[in-house]
């Protein structure tokens, strides 16, 4: 149920809030994005990494990314 519904709405959801708020950026609106990184585990032995860039103003996700370990050279580079 999780994999076959309520996943897939939530991800169609964001993508709507994701492309609404990308488009009244580019309609001119100001921002002031900040932006966190984490890692699933201190030091350098992290396997996954988040990152998520916020618009403060609105409190609006704009962006975010999950990148695990393999896809760079080291845990180090990945934080």
């Amino acid at each position: 149920m999780q994999k076959n519904i309520i996943l897939p709405v939530i991800n169609k959801q964001y993508k709507i809030q994701q492309s609404n708020v990308i488009a009244d950026i580019k309609d001119g609106m100001p921002v002031d994005l900040c932006g966190d990184g984490r890692s699933d585990s201190p030091g350098h032995t992290a396997k996954y990494g988040t990152y998520s860039l916020m618009d403060e103003k609105s409190g609006k996700i704009v962006d975010f990314s999950l990148i695990h370990v393999s896809e760079v050279s080291s845990s180090n580079a990945m934080e």
